[in-house]
């Protein structure tokens, strides 16, 4: 069923519901075992049939990795599939808040289980693309096709962690140099972001990963080079990096 909420429509997907297309059982292989039993797209008006079937498309090959090229996402949003499409998840009875398909393409670039998909104490952690060239064409894609650098805009989060789901972020955190790149050449914003600061514990690789660190690592100098007053940056809870 469709609603409208902000001016976006949302479909609701209960995993374990069957649908025509077979996306609630492709998508549902990654995200139930994982403790997510209900998914939301959010797709600006006008919808139809067409568009909802393609964008639902476009959100599997994302999620799942198995877009293969960038003239997949030029293809189906030629098709009516909507690049700047919101996403929310639930594993029992509240909705996280709406995560961008722009930051569901971005990998944790190390693999190290970083959590930053978090809500009532579960985490998704989703494959990685086959190569960093791939990702990047797919972000670059995604971006020339309507979805927004910034991610979902501010007036449809609440609070921290909508901005903790923002692209740059997601980006930073997963110590992704590559996407935080491609988001900095297309004018992602810098400032509000908490961009220079360190993870939450909860999102830390659950054993020590040097790997992780160095990329991490990589990712603040990135952030640094382009906006030095991050190093000073406070946010509203007052906490200096």
């Amino acid at each position: 069923p469709l609603e409208e909420t902000a001016g976006v429509r949302e479909e609701h997907i209960f995993f374990d519901e069957v649908d025509e297309d077979g996306f609630s059982d492709e998508v549902s292989a990654l995200f139930v075992p994982q403790g997510f039993r209900r998914l939301s797209i959010g797709v600006m008006p006008p919808t139809s049939i067409t568009s909802i079937r393609v964008s639902r498309e476009l959100l599997s090959g994302v999620v799942r990795r198995t877009i293969t090229s960038a003239d997949d996402v030029t293809r189906l949003c030629g098709e009516g599939a909507d690049a700047t499409m919101e996403t929310k998840l639930m594993a029992s009875y509240r909705s996280t808040q709406p995560i961008s398909l722009l930051s569901l393409a971005i990998d944790d670039a190390t693999g190290s289980s970083i959590g930053v998909y978090r809500s009532e104490g579960m985490q998704l952690n989703l494959p990685r693309w086959p190569s960093r060239e791939l990702q990047q064409a797919v972000l670059e894609a995604l971006i020339a096709n309507g979805a927004d650098v910034n991610g979902v805009p501010v007036d449809r989060t609440r609070g921290s962690k909508g901005a903790s789901w923002k692209p740059l972020r997601v980006a930073v955190v997963y110590g992704n140099v590559t996407a935080v790149d491609v988001l900095l050449r297309h004018g992602a914003r810098t400032r509000g972001l908490e961009a220079a600061y360190l993870p939450l514990a909860e999102a830390l690789p659950p054993e020590e990963s040097p790997e992780y660190e160095a990329a991490l690592l990589k990712t603040y100098r990135r952030v640094l080079d382009e906006d030095p007053s991050l190093a000073s940056e406070t946010i509203n809870f007052g906490c200096p990096t």
